[in-house]
């Protein structure tokens, strides 16, 4: 059987064609499976941040955060105030987002390969991508008609064959120009393979020093918003539906607020801009002004004021174009970043904001819904949207919102939440989240656990290293790092408990372990067997809660040899 075959018959062993249980994430399609209406059809804009903290949107924050733009799009549209990512960090969140899957579903080299020599058992890790050649929301919405785009962050899907970049080379030098120039053509056309029409200005990842030189490594907002009315611009020229990414790397690295204060306005990771792009924001200096006149000190909320004032650029074009009242804006967080979730299987790592505005169909706007959602339900919404059938072949892990939109929920919709990372599998079900953490019997062969603290560690993260002993990390399986230890510091001892129940609303960081506790074993019973329902849908062994996969190992014995 080949990758390609692997797909077609759904999640990675699990046929596509089974329904779940109504409690469980569905995979059939539940958008109008009509034929396409015409130009009438709603354009979508899709803006992604990154690794943003829920404070710092004022719809969240009013006291302390200034997002004007995007409280406009809360008060004009629906806050799901209970939106859970597809992963805790870039890659398999990205991944969730483009494909509309769960990432351990990706059939991308670097995924299969982290479950070999492990008898089918999966480690998910920031790694998933979705292939050029596979189904993604931008393949269909194009073949549906529609003219798309992506400016900015590109993670999550298929990457290879760039020049390498040193840090330390001038980007102004011919050659290194060059280099940039090139890999921005590189990127640029693999997008174009993907499924945009114009893929304006794209980076493989974060802005960072092997892609764009240290010189250059520096968010340029206001070159992204140049883009974004570029393509806005393409599309009232060929007056057709078009569907936006706008997938910026802030508040993720670089530093945010460096990149306002000190960050060259030339600098770009496809090389240096011959003039810095004025006009379409307001200034970087107006930024930290405007923060400071609320009593704020500027730091990150400057630097999101920022990038608020690129969508608001984009709003103001909208309806130059007349465009306004006929375009949806999604604005998601990749994935959470609070109290060091980022990377882990807490509840931090998931939950993130999603508000969606649309003029013309929401139902009751500045409402804030409650319901369970996923990232990757945004697929299929954006189909329904454009009034597309579900390719034959397409697997769709997610539902449609737009009935959430229209406020008329379905009877069924999900009360429960799954959510793999690392060794650990964690089920989130009404007030309660609980965490298994599993390796594989043959995982010390594999990964020895080492006896002394890595190198470059700070004084914080030696002591909790030197408290934690030779425990593994639930992430790496290994010598705890860096990321695994701050996760270790926030929710205590528990963290390295195999069992772990939660109450998200009495203990939000998740430092009182219930499972231990003899009143709470019926919801411990329940929300195993929960878990177990979900392992069933999942490739791959997990402990007493899936013990083989027969269909998966067959298929990693034919393809990783």
């Amino acid at each position: 059987m080949k990758r390609r075959d692997f797909l077609r018959i759904g999640t990675l062993g699990v046929g596509s064609l089974a329904l779940a249980p109504s409690q469980l994430d569905t995979v059939a399609f539940s958008g109008a499976a009509i034929s396409a209406k015409g130009d009438d059809r709603v354009n979508i804009i899709m803006l992604i941040t990154d690794d943003t903290l829920w404070d710092e949107y004022q719809f969240h924050n009013p006291k302390t955060a200034y997002t004007p733009t995007m409280q406009q799009l809360a008060d004009e549209g629906v806050c799901f105030t209970n939106c859970f990512a597809g992963g805790s960090t870039c890659a398999p969140a990205r991944f969730s987002l483009f494909s509309g899957r769960q990432p351990y579903s990706a059939i991308d080299p670097g995924t299969l390969e982290a479950a070999r020599h492990r008898n089918g058992y999966i480690k998910i890790v920031n790694g998933g991508s979705v292939l050029l050649y596979e189904y993604n929301v931008a393949r269909v919405l194009r073949k549906a008609g529609y003219l798309t785009g992506i400016i900015g962050k590109t993670d999550g899907i298929e990457k290879s064959g760039f020049h390498k970049i040193e840090p330390d080379w001038e980007p102004d030098n011919p050659k290194v120009e060059k280099k940039l120039k090139e890999n921005q053509e590189i990127r640029q056309k693999q997008m174009k393979e993907f499924g945009f029409d114009y893929p304006l200005y794209v980076h493989r990842g974060n802005i960072q020093t092997h892609f764009a030189t240290r010189k250059n490594a520096f968010h340029n907002v206001e070159y992204m918003t140049s883009k974004a009315l570029e393509f806005l611009d393409i599309a009232a020229k060929e007056n057709k539906p078009f569907f936006l990414v706008y997938a910026t790397s802030l508040m993720h690295a670089p530093k945010p607020y460096e990149s306002l204060t000190k960050g060259n306005p030339l600098a770009t990771e496809a090389g240096s801009l011959k003039e810095p792009v004025t006009g379409v924001q307001p200034s970087r200096q107006s930024c930290i002004d405007r923060v400071k006149k609320r009593g704020i000190e500027p730091n990150r909320v400057a630097a999101m004021l920022w990038l608020d004032d690129s969508l608001a650029a984009i709003m103001k074009k909208l309806k130059e174009i007349e465009a306004d009242e006929n375009t949806v804006i999604v604005l998601v967080n990749d994935n959470g970043h609070d109290n060091y979730g980022k990377g882990s299987i807490y509840y931090d790592g998931f939950h993130v904001p999603l508000v969606i505005r649309w003029p013309k169909g929401i139902v009751s706007p500045g409402r804030k819904e409650t319901r369970l959602v996923r990232s990757f339900d945004l697929v299929p919404t954006f189909m329904e949207l454009a009034s597309d059938r579900k390719p034959d072949r397409m697997v769709l892990h997610g539902r449609s919102l737009v009935p959430l939109l229209k406020n008329h929920p379905p009877k069924d919709w999900r009360t429960s939440v799954f959510m793999p990372y690392g060794f650990a599998r964690a089920v989130l079900k009404g007030d309660y989240h609980y965490i298994a953490v599993r390796f594989p019997e043959n995982h010390d062969n594999i990964h020895p656990i080492k006896n002394k603290p890595g190198n470059g560690l700070a004084e914080k993260h030696k002591k909790l290293l030197e408290k934690a002993g030779n425990r593994k990390g639930m992430t790496s399986g290994a010598t705890m790092t860096k990321a695994e230890l701050n996760q270790y510091g926030v929710h205590g001892e528990s963290y390295f408990d195999a069992d772990q129940l939660y109450n998200i609303k009495n203990d939000p960081l998740e430092k009182n372990n219930l499972a231990k506790n003899p009143e709470y074993a019926p919801v411990l019973k329940e929300m195993r067997e929960l878990l177990k329902e979900y392992m069933m849908q999942m490739p791959g062994s997990f402990g007493e809660f899936k013990t083989e996969d027969p269909e998966y190992i067959r298929f990693l014995e034919e393809n990783l040899k």
